[in-house]
């Protein structure tokens, strides 16, 4: 991985920029908001643009770059391997919060059959339960397949001349109200995919909530002990009640999906471990679907 080349200290003015702030590349602004918590990343070539329409504009090496260019901070000049790294749209704008070292995080737990859920489509999701479901059942292949599948002659294609797609967008399968973006080859860091993978990954969620006509509230991607998981894995975050309304526009296969989706989800589980959103604001917008005990 390259190392930033530009590293140039941005004046302490107003706003962002009265906590120290870095000239990090061409492409990329960090400020340290709180020493040894938290950072945020700017898209430091203007104009300004909210995520989405950035994916959507920006040519895929230069969103790829930008992405790269977080990851060598935080991993090779920060020596970072656990953090919580959060997308969020300001009015016209979109930053990149990164927290680290806040609290103390187990790490992916492993399953008891040792396989990968994102990677084998026949694993069964909650062990436990029979019968459960198919990982497989909660892929969303409208938002999957690549752009320019009928145009590739890639070995790889299938009888339709489809490829086997970079990322993959998926139902959240615990139920709640987002969805879940992978890469499909079985990765743990960000830093590990190449560059078609990087931008098909955030390129997939915009198509999703593009598709569904959904503005978003956060995406999250965890790295290290912050995972639950040893895949990758992008999750995007809306608004309950807009999800409700996106349901209503599904075929009644997926809707009976969901539900049994949200039945075995509810059976599983909790993780012994207080959520931490419950525990500082006495309320979780997943509810009943949060993996943690909502307990005062």
């Amino acid at each position: 991985m390259i190392k930033p080349t530009v590293r140039k200290p941005c004046l302490p003015t107003a706003g962002l920029l009265s906590k120290p702030t870095t000239l990090i590349t061409e492409r990329l602004i960090c400020t340290d908001l709180l020493a040894g918590h938290k950072l945020e990343f700017r898209y430091a070539k203007q104009p300004s643009k909210d995520f989405c329409d950035f994916i959507e504009t920006t040519p895929k090496q230069e969103v790829a770059a930008f992405f790269r260019d977080i990851a060598s901070e935080l991993e090779v000049y920060r020596q970072l391997e656990d953090y919580h790294l959060k997308v969020r749209d300001d009015i016209g704008d979109f930053r990149v919060e990164v927290h680290f070292g806040d609290e103390e995080r187990c790490g992916p737990e492993p399953r008891l059959d040792g396989r990968c859920i994102l990677c084998e489509p026949d694993a069964n999701l909650f062990l436990g339960q029979t019968p459960g479901m198919a990982s497989g059942q909660c892929v969303m292949p409208e938002f999957s397949r690549n752009d320019n599948d009928n145009d590739s002659d890639n070995d790889d294609d299938d009888d339709d001349g489809h490829r086997e797609p970079y990322a993959v967008a998926r139902l959240d399968y615990k139920g709640r109200c987002g969805f879940s973006i992978t890469p499909s080859r079985h990765v743990q860091k960000m830093s590990d995919l190449n560059d078609e993978e990087l931008f098909a990954l955030w390129h997939v969620a915009v198509k999703v909530l593009r598709g569904s006509n959904l503005p978003f509230i956060s995406m999250i991607l965890n790295q290290g002990t912050y995972r639950t998981l040893d895949h990758l894995v992008l999750k995007v975050w809306v608004e309950n009640y807009l999800h409700d309304l996106y349901r209503s526009t599904w075929s009644q296969e997926r809707k009976d999906t969901w539900a049994r989706l949200q039945k075995l989800a509810l059976n599983r589980p909790k993780k012994q471990r207080v959520c931490f959103f419950f525990r500082r604001n006495n309320s979780c917008r997943h509810g009943d679907f949060c993996s943690y005990l909502h307990e005062s």
